[in-house]
């Protein structure tokens, strides 16, 4: 009748009433047994208190009442929940030691416990352990598995875990392939995650709104406009609605692909479906145009930014800076930094580079000299490419003492690269 008791003062924290309640059942009572230590010790596993969980384990045992899979099971559960793994991993390692045999969810608990970190090679070694111990892998194990490969984007990995699953006779669902597609996301990959699709549909695994936009998103970052489209156009004709988000991948893509007008009709496109683009999509947009040095184009979708009361950000500001360079276009440049401090937004060196490249197109390089000054003043650090770009404006203005000096300055701060040592 105390169990109950017992876990409500370890759940409100109350670990001092909790120790001088189970005292009192030990001295009273010859009912304390493994099922109110693994009260307890579940109590402590909702609350993340590994410490006490732990410190209940070691009561146990001097009592001789011996921990079973459910109790180390709990603890485990507890030090994962307090987001210490090793930890958990320790007392996986006593379980052993302490001759109690690990089970499905002990596994399942530490695998899952990876996945935050990234710690799939952690994972993959209690995999190894599971086969060990005879312990058969379900599919839920291998999903987490993957799903620890997801941080570091290692998706040759999570590749050969599917085939795995595979082997092992498993049903690949659609959660499965968009897991893996979750790992491609983070470095491109666009033609494995092509291929992941043309898997699908050829093992009859009907695709959801995830696996199109995780494609999307691959093949945008790789500027496969020509695969967006066709993939947008599958997405749809499985009656899936593209969203904000698919759209402003494809004006992305757009983008890296110098399809700069294409980029800007999406926008269009997108209101006619009554798809309000957002900051992204016209930050896109905008980039897209810098990109093929529309200055002009870049300008309007600026300002209508502005008339559609869509924040700008400084991405909004540093592409249309950007996008000045290829007239020289310094006044205008400048006009813009002026309003993104009426903006109360600080330049980054991505803003000041930016501004640079303007200057150098146009030949200026005394304004050159002017905005390095200016990043030193407003503690903005200067960085390779800030040299390089005013290095090669004073050269252009045959300021060779100039170019001279400011290279002396960036060996003597360590921007030269090894292999740029010429800038």
């Amino acid at each position: 009748l105390l169990n109950p008791v017992l876990g409500a003062y370890i759940r409100n924290g109350e670990m001092e009433q909790a120790q001088q309640l189970l005292d009192m059942m030990h001295a009273n009572f010859d009912s304390v047994d493994i099922v109110t230590y693994n009260t307890a010790i579940a109590a402590a596993a909702e609350v993340g208190n590994s410490d006490f969980a732990l410190e209940l384990i070691e009561e146990m045992i001097r009592k001789n009442i011996f921990p079973d899979v459910v109790t180390y099971n709990t603890a485990i559960k507890a030090c994962v929940s307090g987001k210490d793994l090793e930890l958990a991993q320790k007392m996986h390692e006593a379980m052993k030691s302490n001759g109690v045999n690990s089970d499905i969810i002990t596994y399942n608990t530490l695998i899952n416990a990876c996945v935050p970190e990234g710690k799939w090679e952690t994972a993959f070694t209690l995999l190894e352990q599971m086969k060990k111990d005879a312990i058969p892998a379900d599919i839920q194990i291998y999903k987490n598995l993957i799903r620890t490969m997801k941080k570091d984007g290692k998706f040759y990995q999570a590749q050969k875990v599917l085939k795995q699953m595979e082997l092992d006779g498993m049903i690949l669902d659609t959660e499965v392939y968009n897991i893996v597609l979750s790992t491609f996301k983070k470095n491109g990959n666009a033609f494995e995650s092509l291929n992941l699709l043309k898997d699908m549909n050829s093992k009859h695994v009907i695709p959801d709104f995830l696996t199109y936009q995780s494609i999307i998103i691959s093949c945008a970052e790789a500027g496969m406009w020509k695969e967006v489209s066709q993939v947008i156009q599958q997405m749809e004709s499985d009656d899936i609605a593209p969203d904000v988000s698919i759209f402003t991948a494809l004006i992305r893509a757009y983008g890296k692909g110098a399809q700069w007008e294409e980029a800007i009709r999406t926008l269009d496109t997108m209101r006619a479906r009554n798809i309000l683009p957002n900051q992204l999509s016209y930050n896109a947009a905008i980039s897209a145009c810098a990109s093929n040095m529309r200055h002009k184009e870049a300008v309007s979708l600026f300002k209508e930014m502005k008339a559609a009361n869509i924040a700008r950000d400084i991405r909004s500001y540093n592409s249309v800076i950007y996008a000045c360079r290829g007239q020289g276009k310094v006044d205008s440049a400048f006009e813009i930094l002026e309003e993104m401090h009426g903006d109360n937004i600080l330049p980054d060196v991505v803003t000041y580079n930016s501004l640079l490249s303007v200057c150098k197109t146009g030949g200026f390089w005394e304004e050159s000299l002017e905005i390095l000054k200016q990043m030193k003043v407003q503690s903005v650090k200067p960085n390779f490419t800030t040299y390089q770009t005013v290095i090669e404006t004073c050269e252009s203005g045959r300021k060779i003492d100039l170019a001279t000096s400011l290279w002396e300055e960036m060996k003597e701060k360590g921007l030269l690269e090894k292999d740029k040592t010429n800038a």
